[in-house]
């Protein structure tokens, strides 16, 4: 058994709780997707676990569905999808080395997805990043979270069933935030490497 295997069964037989710790293991070695994210409203920390079960249940409702497809490589991806299911989801904060902003951790999601008729899991990764600055209208800081960074590693199908979950849970808006700046590019690129390296599960 994995490292990470004994870690997670080590965390869920302490109650399903996101405050138990385990370390990323798989590191970025394909391309991200980055997003922007409107504040979520009415986002709670202390429910991590029960937001991992919906979207559980969330994502394997919509892989039953049959939707549109605009070529070749969407349908086989859909059709993967469809002969498989999700075997796992967790959410948790995520402890970053030398990260300033200790009570506003980023926010990791790792999706575990086991292919029809194979052994071998795959994982995808989700972190939402928060922001220093949560507006100056105190009352609207207790409804809102500002998670404005959103950063994706999974097939676009998975990611368009994510996105559209959150946007409903939370009344949010999620999109693509193209950089137009290839140096830029490569500094996020190098930063988000250095998360999924370094950072640790809560």
């Amino acid at each position: 058994m994995s490292r990470i295997a004994n870690l997670r069964k080590k965390n869920r037989s302490r109650g399903d709780s996101p405050e138990d710790e385990f370390d990323i293991v798989q590191s970025l070695e394909a391309a991200f997707t980055l997003y922007r994210c409107t504040p979520l409203y009415k986002f709670e920390l202390s429910k991590l676990c029960q937001y991992a079960k919906e979207i559980q249940k969330f994502i394997e409702g919509q892989m039953t569905r049959i939707l549109p497809f605009e070529n070749l490589e969407e349908f086989e991806n859909i059709k993967m999808l469809k002969e498989g299911s999700v075997t796992d989801v967790v959410i948790s904060r995520i402890h970053v080395p030398e990260w300033n902003a200790l009570n506003d951790l980023p926010i990791g999601i790792e999706i575990q997805f086991r292919p029809k008729r194979s052994s071998t899991e795959q994982k995808f990764h989700i972190i939402l990043f928060p922001s220093n600055r949560h507006g100056n209208d105190a009352n609207n800081s207790l409804s809102f979270s500002h998670y404005p960074l959103v950063i994706i590693k999974a097939p676009q199908r998975i990611t368009t069933i994510f996105a559209e979950w959150i946007q409903t849970q939370f009344d949010c808006r999620i999109c693509r935030y193209h950089l137009q700046s290839s140096s830029l590019k490569s500094i996020v690129e190098e930063w988000a490497k250095f998360v999924f390296n370094q950072g640790k599960f809560l």
